[in-house]
């Protein structure tokens, strides 16, 4: 029954009796994964329970050795931090240097190590990397920066609720400057400040269809950090002569009217940009007023999303004349 299931979400049981020969958990997930009619595309995997238990480590083995050889499974979620021990860490980096159908790879609360980075570095079929929770651990920007050389096959980058310095950032957009594959990068809710976002900026600015050597980077989502208006007028500038991203999200910053005014003079001229999302900040009437007004003037744009910014009854009825524009 388990292997025609499309999705496993395993928290494993710490009171299972792993010591009698009926099957459990431990012996029958293996077994999904490594049956060739297996119908299972995503894994959740919790190991919390693994911890501070021996037995359990070679549980753990057991799943990351299966997925080796498993051809279903599109997208690994590992829920909690992965256990310390060498053996489980090196079993783990096994599996994502030789699994050949893994495409979304999501890690919880852990620090990267070379044994993972360097199976990242060869793996082929892997385009989405998350990392959720937790802070960048020491060397762990310069091992992601690597990674987006190296790597000519991920294609997003997602890094939630984790802290990132601006040092962090400096050293991930130094290395999209050279030429890679990434189209998505995601830091959002990382305490990002103005600094990082300049860092963010020069990137912008230098990412056009002109460089051979840039990145053509699509979408950048900054949501829930601490960008106010120098970031904010940093990345409006910036995206003036910026020909490839098509995305860029600041919702729920610190950007107040200034900011807004840099992004409406942006959409007067710019061309690249599809969608732009500013919705929980301080733009206030003036900002509204001005982005909406810049709406006007341009045809390319097709989502505008400024949610819960104040407006009067002027702005509203050139608000209301556009469907492009949430608000």
């Amino acid at each position: 029954k388990l292997k025609n299931e499309e999705e496993l979400f395993i928290a494993h049981n710490c009171k299972e009796d792993v010591s009698h020969h009926q099957p459990t958990v431990s012996t029958l997930v293996p077994r999904v994964l490594l049956d060739p009619e297996s119908r299972v595309r995503l894994v959740e995997l919790n190991t919390y329970p693994i911890h501070g238990h021996g037995n359990y480590d070679e549980y753990a083995i057991s799943i990351f050795r299966a997925m080796v050889q498993n051809t279903s499974v599109q997208e690994f979620h590992l829920t909690s931090p992965l256990p310390k021990r060498p053996n489980v860490r090196l079993a783990f980096a096994d599996m994502i240097a030789k699994n050949t159908s893994l495409q979304e790879l999501n890690l919880t609360n852990g620090k990267l190590d070379k044994h993972m980075m360097r199976a990242l570095e060869t793996n082929k079929s892997i385009t989405h990397l998350s990392l959720w929770l937790g802070s960048m651990g020491e060397g762990e920007a310069e091992m992601i920066a690597r990674l987006l050389t190296v790597n000519d096959t991920l294609q997003s980058l997602a890094v939630r609720h984790r802290y990132v310095s601006a040092q962090d950032v400096k050293v991930i957009a130094h290395a999209l400057e050279s030429k890679c594959t990434l189209r998505k990068l995601i830091l959002a809710s990382s305490c990002i400040n103005d600094e990082g976002a300049k860092f963010l900026a020069k990137l912008l600015h230098n990412n056009n269809n002109n460089n051979n050597n840039a990145t053509t980077l699509k979408v950048l989502d900054l949501r829930g950090n601490e960008i106010r208006n120098v970031g904010a007028i940093a990345l409006a500038n910036a995206l003036l002569s910026n020909e490839c991203l098509e995305e860029l999200c600041i919702q729920s910053n610190k950007v107040s009217i200034l900011g807004a005014l840099a992004f409406a003079k942006m959409l007067k001229v710019q061309s690249s940009i599809r969608k732009l999302h500013l919705h929980y900040n301080l733009i206030g009437k003036s900002g509204c007023e001005a982005l909406a007004k810049a709406m006007t003037m341009n045809t390319n744009v097709t989502h505008l999303n400024m949610f819960g910014a104040p407006h009067d009854q002027n702005t509203r009825s050139l608000l209301m004349k556009d469907n492009r524009i949430v608000y």
